[in-house]
């Protein structure tokens, strides 16, 4: 059985790849975050196994198009 844990960092993954990077990944949400984020910060949650908080998983979502849902990122919150 694949944890919420595993299913938000591989929506994780799918958002870095539709950005092109962790960095472009960040960039796309500064322009509609109000609290900046980096690249590293971003790399971080991957690299530690821990979900992205919940404000970035809206963050992400709202980008593109092509970004994962919050539901994606966040199945433990979002049904």
């Amino acid at each position: 059985m694949i944890t919420d844990i595993e299913k938000s960092l591989s929506a994780l993954d799918k958002a870095v790849q539709a950005a092109g990077s962790f960095r472009k990944l960040a960039a796309l949400m500064n322009v509609i975050g109000e609290k900046p984020i980096t690249g590293e910060a971003i790399w971080s949650y991957k690299k530690h196994k821990k979900m992205i908080p919940a404000t970035r998983a809206v963050q992400i979502e709202r980008c593109r198009d092509d970004m994962p849902t919050r539901q994606e990122l966040r199945p433990d919150l979002y049904e």
